[in-house]
């Protein structure tokens, strides 16, 4: 027997003179196995300890016998009282005491403990009252004489927690006991204040105007109150907020709902809450204006540039200080606002855009200055695009000088030598223009800035050089500005002299010890030569804005993708051009913690392994992005194109429609799509498989890296897989296709042999394939498809392709000449017999002839295509140049 077990032998005073150092120093199975023991005497064994525990002085014995009480308290088979219970309450501490509550709880005893449990409401600590709270919510109404009962006698923690018990029990009834206990005591600021933050406890619509009741008293605190509860009911109630609003209350009512509201917008409340904005009463138009402006979403930004067309030149101001402060959201809506036929939407727009300063606003900005028959808007349009000081914006004050309004080029001539980005050698560039006026303008600017040398060196740029002269000028884009300057303030500038200074800025390689080394982390050893460890997040410096938030800022610029490089801020392509965003450079700590939050494990161990990876991203906002991060010299960088939800047709794709449904109507063989990166392949994929599927039931297998345009079934059953998440490279995905039962497959990139034989071995068995192939043309392609088996197997592997193929389509996209879209140029190679017998014969070389002389059989020679789009207006001719095959007869041509 221990020395505990004989403690308890011995007669009760002795007992509770040793009991508590006894336990303190025993291990804690003897201090568990004494208490059982004292709990099978009953509530003798429970008073000797208490006896102990009042009698000790020590704050430790104190806590130790309170602490073990309770345990012995709620061992008791029999004699659960009350007031025992009580005794250990008084002297505990807050810890116990909340323990003790906790085991109350669930306890038999609890349907006689509404005394003890309102004893425990008045507790210092809030934890305590807490659980003192959930006993008499479990109790239920059956509490609710006795609070009340109580209620003029308890203190401040009794009487605020009565109030809370009784807005969780009763619900909208307990308004009544409510308006009881205010007639104990009409001018008790803290009883309105108890009752206002607990009536937020009700989830109720008449306690909306219930609260608002309260504004009436001028307390500050009783208001502030107010706010707080009907944000906690905001969720639920803005149905019957905006009603009440919708009804032209007292201002001060307005404000505090106006608050309430601008806490919780979405764009469920949003689109609720847009009748405000046009509301008759100006108060309400006013604070809709301020509050409901606040939230970040392009459906804010849209019901703001509404408020453009209000009466009130107050408002407008105001909702264009709103539109600023949203950012790239506001961006698409006044886009928007520059296409209405609204002069004040125009107008409104244009200040916002200058204010927001955003260059990828410039090719709008200039649709206006170019379009709009208002001469305000026009130099208004002027002031932006000068304004913001884009490398693009030169050109844009260039074509001004051709503007048919006189101010607008006179307006032209004054900002353009205030540019930032090479004002001198855009003004030599007009000055050869084959515009008239462009010509006169640029010439006029020259000699206006003191540059009297310009003829002359427009001379010497035209005749002593072999190159085209617009070429020459460009280049002097790299001389040494200074010099340019003083040159043509001479009379005779010297040409060569500024070529002297032309030089090439090449950036040195990282110094040791710089950014490489944070990534570059190898172990010794051959076995590990490749695999390079992505370091760890922990110590390493967040970006100042998330990746979710930097990728919805590039969405409401309408980018089609993102690059992550290390020392540049993130960099945007839209409308094919790169902007950077307005952001500090990443660091190549940012970069690895993008990283990590971008890629799963599994895809983090593949890219230490093999330095690059493919995958797809979905933002918390449903922005969807096709992701390959890869590592360089520096670090690892991201290049992202972002993936929009709406599936494309062949309408809006701009593609030749009737070709494009006829190659998706067709049962069996390979159709291949071409084209550099960016031309738009995977969305002339995603067009052909939505037609399919609208019009067509059959069995779609996508085998795509990475999943791009998500594709619901309708008539036909699709599966999408990923490589690398579904399938582990596409030969086994297309050869797993096999067995899968398709009629339609589609195959993301052609990209080795096994790919290859595959694909022709579907193609060949009665399937549709459809795919893509990095090639620059239609002829290339079917170069390229030898290209991927040796000398001895292309005999045969010509023969399976003339066999199977049905076409190829090779797109470029090109800038349309308005610059707010794209439009593609189509090459189209139709697998007709004398093409088999070409492919077949290896005389590849005669391909392009064959789709020059057979338009009547449906193929489009690429310089066709781009002609075309020439004659209809869509491109410049500076743009569809690059993209010319037969330049000599293109030229003739135009």
């Amino acid at each position: 027997m221990n020395n505990l077990d004989k403690l308890l032998q011995k007669p009760p005073q002795e007992i509770v003179s040793q009991i508590l150092n006894a336990l303190v120093q025993a291990e804690w199975n003897e201090r568990r196995q004494t208490a059982l023991s004292l709990a099978q005497m009953g509530p003798e064994g429970l008073d000797i300890l208490m006896q102990a525990t009042e009698n000790a002085k020590e704050t430790e014995l104190v806590q130790t016998g309170c602490f073990w009480a309770d345990f012995v308290f709620f061992q008791l088979k029999s004699g659960q009282e009350v007031c025992s219970l009580r005794r250990i309450y008084e002297a505990s501490d807050a810890s116990i005491r909340k323990r003790t509550l906790e085991r109350l709880i669930d306890a038999p005893i609890l349907s006689e403990s509404q005394p003890f449990l309102y004893l425990a409401l008045g507790d210092e600590s809030w934890d305590v009252r807490e659980r003192a709270c959930q006993g008499f919510l479990k109790l239920g109404r059956e509490v609710v004489p006795f609070l009340e009962e109580r209620f003029q006698h308890g203190n401040s923690h009794q009487r605020y927690w009565t109030f809370r018990i009784l807005a969780r029990l009763l619900g909208p009834e307990a308004i009544k006991s409510f308006s009881n206990f205010f007639k104990l005591d009409p001018k008790n600021e803290e009883l309105q204040i108890f009752a206002v933050s607990n009536l937020g406890e009700i989830d109720e619509p008449r306690i909306v105007r219930t609260l608002l009741n309260f504004l009436r008293t001028e307390s500050f605190f009783i208001h502030e109150e107010v706010h707080r509860s009907l944000k906690k009911l905001v969720r639920t109630q803005f149905e019957e907020m905006i009603q009440i609003l919708e009804q032209e209350p007292d201002v001060r009512t307005a404000e505090t709902l106006f608050r309430v509201l601008e806490s919780a917008l979405n764009d469920t409340i949003l689109e609720r809450a847009k009748t405000l904005l046009q509301s008759e009463h100006y108060p309400t138009r006013y604070m809709a204006i301020s509050h409901l402006g606040t939230y970040p979403s392009q459906l804010c930004a849209r019901l703001l540039l509404k408020c453009f067309e209000d009466p009130k030149w107050g408002l407008r101001r105001q909702a264009m200080e709103k539109l600023c402060q949203l950012g790239t959201y506001a961006i698409p809506a006044l886009l928007e606002g520059l296409e209405s036929k609204s002069g004040n939407q125009i107008f409104w727009s244009l200040k916002s855009l200058i204010q927001l300063r955003e260059p990828s606003t410039l090719p709008a900005i200039a649709s206006i200055l170019r379009e709009s028959p208002s001469k305000e808007h026009r130099m208004m349009a002027l002031e932006a695009a000068a304004i913001l000081q884009s490398e693009d914006s030169p050109e844009v004050l260039l074509e001004a000088f051709d503007n048919s309004m006189w101010e607008v080029r006179q307006k032209a001539s004054e900002l353009l030598p205030l540019q930032k980005f090479h004002p001198l050698v855009s003004l030599l560039s007009g000055a050869i223009s084959d515009s008239n006026n462009i010509r006169f303008w640029s010439l006029r600017t020259l000699e206006s800035i003191g540059a009297k040398g310009a003829e002359s060196l427009l001379h010497q740029i035209q005749t002593q050089t072999d190159n085209n002269p617009w070429n020459c000028i460009r280049q002097l884009r790299l001389a040494n500005q200074g010099v340019l300057k003083r040159e043509l303030e001479k009379s005779h500038p010297i040409l060569s002299q500024i070529e002297l200074t032309i030089h090439d800025d090449k950036a040195s390689a990282p110094a040791s010890g710089g950014p490489q080394q944070i990534v570059i982390q190898q172990a010794l050893g051959m076995e590990s030569l490749y695999h390079v460890k992505l370091p760890e997040a922990e110590g390493l410096n967040a970006y100042p804005i998330s990746v979710d938030e930097m990728f919805e800022q590039a969405c409401n610029l309408s980018a089609s993708d993102i690059h992550l490089k290390i020392s540049h801020p993130p960099i945007l392509r839209v409308q094919n051009k790169l902007i950077t965003m307005r952001h500090p450079a990443l660091s190549t700590g940012n970069l690895v913690l993008i990283v990590r939050q971008l890629l799963s494990q599994q895809l983090v161990r593949y890219l230490e392994t093999n330095h690059q990876v493919d995958s797809s991203y979905e933002s918390d906002k449903g922005r969807r992005l096709r992701l390959n991060i890869f590592k360089t010299r520096l670090g690892y960088e991201i290049a992202g194109r972002f993936i929009t939800e709406k599936l494309p047709t062949f309408e809006s794709l701009n593609l030749p429609v009737n070709i494009m449904q006829k190659l998706a109507n067709m049962e069996t063989g390979l159709v291949i799509l071409t084209g550099p990166t960016g031309s738009g392949k995977t969305s002339t994929l995603a067009a052909m498989i939505h037609y399919i599927n609208l019009l067509y039931h059959k069995h779609i297998i996508c085998i795509e890296d990475p999943i791009e345009y998500i594709h619901n079934s309708k008539l036909s059953y699709i599966s999408q897989r990923e490589i690398l998440r579904d399938v582990p490279s596409f030969p086994m995905g297309i050869r797993a296709t096999l067995r899968e039962d398709p009629d339609v497959i589609l195959v993301g990139e052609l990209r080795d042999q096994q790919s290859v034989e595959t694909a022709m071995t579907l193609a060949g068995t009665g399937h549709l394939v459809l795919t893509t192939l990095h090639a620059p043309t239609s002829t290339t392609a079917v170069e390229q498809l030898m290209d991927f088996f040796a000398e001895e197997q292309q005999a045969h592997i010509r023969k399976q392709v003339a066999f199977n193929l049905r076409a190829i389509i090779s797109q470029r996209l090109l800038r349309h000449k308005n610059g707010k879209e794209r439009v593609p140029a189509c090459e189209v190679l139709i697998a007709t017999p004398a093409v088999k017998n070409i492919i077949r014969d290896g005389k590849t070389e005669q391909l392009q002839t064959m789709i020059e002389t057979s338009k009547k059989e449906g193929m489009i020679a690429l310089d066709q295509s781009l002609k075309n789009l020439l004659d209809m207006g869509r491109v410049t001719f500076e743009e569809a140049w690059p993209h010319v095959i037969d330049q000599k007869t293109f030229r003739g041509g135009n």
